[in-house]
């Protein structure tokens, strides 16, 4: 019980249970998906052992580090938390005034809202970018909220204030990032938790709290269409029944699409998708001048009835920019990498580092369903405990 704990606040063992189980379920193959290459294979078992091999390797610092982090000392740090707070509302009207400006009307905007999400997210895509990622500030102030206030150090307006911010977010119709915050929120208690209860309490309310999060995706998903009632049939030729399948299919169709880009065995030799924020960023500054790749996949077939997908697990930009060679660094990012920011993370030891700790965890329990790294939101929360965390953020 004492030594299992440990397990949970290791990205690693995340990455490793997340890829292992859905690897083991593409490979059943329940749906009548294309034949698996002998390097897929090789790569996906490379992948497991690696995340296994920095799990045993960490293992021992985790138990050190969460052993000798303290609750902290109060700081004025408020201050900041509000600038964040309005930085991300700055975004959020931003984003609601362009949306408007989209649909024509305030009530063209909330007629799509509410009966027709996919327009939203249409729009969404039209809005500049800049807007968006001002909202990733609100984020971070939300997740530190949380780690304060269940460290006894904030009054419950400050859970008020994340609980308005999640709400917010409602207006994006997208519920990856609905389930992202609310998810990101729990792991951030984990370490706190782990101090002060037992492991078998923490499993059941984690057991529980997963109920919730699934049923809260399920009705987001419902409600902005990705979900119908009746369940979908991906394919007769399966024992798995109409309500199954849906699950299983998002849950694994990622390896097949990664088995496709495998067997075409093409890439473009440069890491154009994996630096896709950072391209951006050079382009808009006159500095470079690249055709830079949506992050939303192309649709390919998978399944030998012609089902297709454009679910990608975290290699599929490594694989597409470089191959082989660039997968390698991939998992070794994902494994080595992120143990070793996720340990100083920690050690740090406030708010806003516990947040890009959980952003870690996060990123590899979902590696089976889309990259982060190739994400603004990725630099600026990994980069900010850097930034911050030595400063006025430090907490002794």
């Amino acid at each position: 019980n004492s030594y299992m704990k440990y397990l949970f606040i290791i990205p690693s063992f995340y990455g490793f249970i997340s890829f292992s189980l859905f690897y083991l379920l593409y490979r059943i193959k329940l749906l009548p998906y294309r034949a698996t290459y002998c390097e897929m294979d090789i790569i996906c078992l490379f992948t497991i052992l690696l995340f296994l091999f920095s799990f045993f390797c960490f293992y021992r610092y985790y138990r050190v580090t969460l052993n000798t982090i303290s609750d902290g000392k109060p700081y004025p740090f408020m201050s900041l938390m509000i600038f964040f707070y309005v930085i991300g509302m700055l975004g959020y009207v931003l984003y609601f005034r362009e949306c408007i400006g989209y649909f024509g009307s305030l009530n063209s905007f909330f007629i799509n809202l509410v009966y027709s999400g996919s327009e939203i997210r249409k729009a969404t895509g039209k809005v500049e970018a800049q807007s968006i990622i001002l909202t990733y500030f609100a984020w971070v102030a939300s997740g530190v909220s949380i780690f304060y206030y269940l460290r006894g150090k904030l009054s419950f307006f400050w859970i008020i204030c994340a609980i308005l911010h999640w709400l917010l977010n409602l207006l994006f119709v997208a519920r990856s990032r609905l389930f992202m915050i609310l998810l990101m929120s729990c792991i951030i208690a984990i370490p706190i938790l782990l101090q002060k209860k037992s492991l078998k309490s923490l499993l059941v309310k984690g057991i529980c709290i997963s109920f919730f999060l699934i049923f809260i995706f399920n009705i987001i998903g419902i409600w902005v269409g990705k979900i119908s009632f009746e369940g979908d049939s991906f394919s007769r030729d399966t024992i798995l029944p109409p309500f199954l399948q849906s699950f299983y299919y998002y849950s694994t169709s990622g390896f097949a699409y990664l088995n496709e880009l495998i067997g075409d065995d093409m890439y473009t030799g440069e890491p154009i998708r994996i630096f896709n924020p950072i391209y951006k960023l050079l382009n808009m500054m006159g500095i470079t001048n690249v055709d830079i790749p949506d992050t939303i996949l192309d649709f390919i077939t998978v399944t030998s009835d012609g089902n297709v997908t454009n679910v990608g697990t975290f290699l599929e930009p490594f694989w597409s920019d470089g191959g082989i060679l660039y997968v390698l660094i991939g998992v070794i990012v994902h494994s080595f990498f992120f143990d070793l920011l996720g340990c100083l993370y920690l050690k740090i030891n406030n708010g806003i580092s516990f947040y890009a700790w959980s952003f870690l965890c996060f990123t590899n329990l979902f590696i089976c369903f889309a990259p982060r790294y190739n994400t603004m939101y990725f630099y600026i929360f990994l980069l900010l405990p850097f930034l911050l965390g030595r400063g006025i953020f430090a907490v002794k």
